[in-house]
């Protein structure tokens, strides 16, 4: 529930009509935009609310400026300052318009005097900060990002004088953007909160992923932008009491586009005296780094995206990273500079500048990896499923995502003990055959679930989907019985000849005792049965033992409650196909010499579903 207040008065739920749309934007080249959010009321009965009416709340009420914050689930949502009302009389509804910090920048003269070795990041956040200039809270403001961009000037001597006079008629906003634009920052909000971004080329970062099933009604769009290339730069700096300029030009830019100015100041200032200057670099290093960085960043095109999503990926925030991983790309960099956010219809509409594109800082690997096959999918009693799939070449191998459903089509909405699907494995158990395989935990007897597996390389490029598995989970029914061995049937049944499990010898077998032996009773060493595998018509299996008849295998059938006969006793060594001929078995190992060890192992490679 939406709670509004303005100018501390709470506008009771019942007339807040919709809550419509937020838009926050920032610009690449550094200007400061406000973040706006609109409020629609319902005016059905205009004398409560509509300034046309005698005791209606804004009648008389001087509303420009006023605060207005939201509330929902108890957290504030919104804080921003009102700065229209529109009347609808055909939908009976007032809308509120507000914005947030950026008019009261907007309005507040700056007085500075900074000569000393300041960097630009650090001036602005004074004047954010300071009481006397724009005084916000350093609450609303997110540090993390002024700190970095203050070591990354510090690194590159970007040190600035900024002298401003209140004769100079300069406001808060004026200053701050043109501070930005020197030291190639971005200043933004998102959240109700002010955050610095100081601009650097792309070198291989990873962020949130984008997907197909994310967007909605195919509303990809992308395109370049021209207007903000820059080939050509000239930055004034206090060359030892002289003010002299460092320059900068890409020739290959020119010629495509045409000379493209970047200037500091803004304009054609030709005086060589350091004080004819109000914000001026102060040495050359510093407007060397500004003319190099400006041509790097801004020498070609810039591309961009818009996109509608659904609002499951309302955590990726203003200059958040998004990779595209749709159509053709794999993992695209992105950079998200406008949001906004319809809450009614659950949808945000993005727009993304490409961080590596057309334009290359870092070469990037896009090729996917080979695809990965499943080769066992297996239900166990107790909601547990035995999932097994080949083992990547990749040299850049990094790890698996598991998917998995039980209505196909939706591969990531369904949870287990282990996470929601795709569970992302990096480092997966690995059978004595060498593939993989995983243990999973929490599904209900009686569903059915799809599976299929994903593999990415290192630069999160991923494969194409394996084949898709099904499995049922059987009914928590049990009959594993483990004597004198340890282990699990898929990775490696072997000796444990201390410990019997709470096992106990089947009927018709006698341990081997080496100091009483009677050639006419069967004596074994250890004893496996399984626990009931559900829908199985075939099964294979291996032996590492290195005597013949050392390790044996054999299985019985599960129909309408009660056991069949077991089989004939089939050797085990090295590979052995068993068709059970029939849909629920029981299967149990062998092993029946005394010079087994703990390290022999009887395993089901393979499972062919009926």
């Amino acid at each position: 529930m939406i709670q509004l207040y303005v100018n501390d008065y709470e506008i009771e739920t019942r007339y807040l009509k919709s809550f419509p749309t937020s838009q926050e934007k920032q610009k690449l080249s550094g200007s400061f935009i406000a973040s706006t959010q609109d409020f629609e009321i319902d005016n059905t009965d205009p004398t409560i609310f509509d300034e046309r009416y005698a005791g209606a709340f804004f009648r008389g009420l001087n509303w420009y400026g006023v605060s207005v914050v939201a509330v929902e689930d108890g957290a504030t949502i919104w804080k921003g300052r009102l700065r229209n009302i529109q009347t609808d009389d055909k939908k009976c509804t007032l809308t509120l318009e507000t914005s947030n910090y950026i008019q009261d920048l907007a309005d507040c003269p700056c007085v500075i005097n900074s000569t000393g070795d300041t960097t630009p990041a650090e001036i602005i956040y004074t004047i954010l900060t300071d009481s006397n200039y724009a005084n916000i809270p350093v609450v609303d403001i997110i540090y993390s990002g002024f700190q970095e961009a203050i070591d990354i000037q510090i690194a590159n001597s970007v040190y600035v004088t900024c002298i401003y006079t209140i004769d100079d008629g300069a406001n808060c906003l004026k200053v701050i953007q043109e501070l930005c634009r020197m030291c190639h920052c971005t200043i933004y909000t998102s959240d109700n909160k002010i955050y610095l971004y100081q601009w650097q080329a792309y070198a291989g970062t990873t962020g949130e992923v984008l997907r197909e099933k994310h967007i909605i009604d195919e509303s990809f769009k992308s395109f370049y932008n021209t207007d903000e290339i820059v080939n050509f730069c000239s930055v004034a700096y206090n060359n030892s009491g002289t003010a002299t300029r460092a320059t900068n030009s890409d020739s290959a830019s020119i010629a495509k586009f045409g000379k493209r100015v970047f200037l500091v100041p803004d304009d054609e200032e030709t005086d060589t005296s350091p004080t004819a200057y109000k914000i001026l670099f102060k040495s050359v290093d510093a407007a060397d780094w500004c003319v190099d960085t400006a041509i790097s960043r801004f020498k070609d095109m810039k591309k961009l995206c818009t996109i509608t999503i659904g609002d499951e990926l309302k955590h990726v925030k203003m200059n958040g990273q998004v990779d595209l991983l749709i159509d053709t790309y794999q993992r695209e960099p992105t950079r998200l500079v406008e949001r906004k956010y319809n809450r009614e219809k659950e949808e945000i509409e993005i727009k993304c500048e490409y961080l590596n594109y057309p334009q290359q800082y870092y070469e990037r690997d896009t090729t996917p990896p080979e695809p990965v096959g499943i080769a066992m999918c297996q239900g166990m009693p107790g909601g547990k499923i035995l999932l097994k799939w080949s083992q990547s070449q990749e040299s850049d191998h990094l790890g698996y995502l598991v998917y998995f459903t039980p209505s196909p089509g939706s591969w990531e909405s369904e949870y287990c003990r282990q996470g929601i699907s795709p569970l992302q494995i990096q480092t997966p158990l690995m059978s004595i055959d060498g593939d993989c395989y995983a243990m999973l935990y929490g599904f209900t007897a009686g569903v059915t679930y799809y599976f299929k597996i994903v593999s990415y390389d290192n630069s999160y490029n991923e494969s194409e989907a394996s084949n898709t598995a099904t499995v049922t989970i059987p009914p928590p029914l049990n009959n594993e019985n483990m004597y004198f061995t340890q282990g699990d049937l898929f990775s490696g049944i072997t000796l444990d000849a201390n410990n019997r499990n709470s096992g106990t010898m089947p009927e018709g077998f006698t341990l081997y005792d080496e100091s009483d032996y009677d050639a006419g009773t069967y004596g074994v060493t250890a004893i496996y049965e399984s626990h009931l595998l559900y829908n199985i018509a075939a099964i294979r299996t291996y032996g590492g033992a290195d005597t013949e008849n050392d390790i044996q295998v054999q299985y019985r059938i599960y129909e309408n409650g009660s056991f069949g006969a077991w089989s004939e006793v089939t050797n085990a060594v090295g590979y052995t196909n068993i068709v059970t001929g029939g849909n629920t078995v029981q299967v149990r190992f062998i092993f029946n010499s005394p010079t087994l060890t703990d390290d022999d192992y009887i395993y089901i490679s393979q499972v062919e579903v009926a």
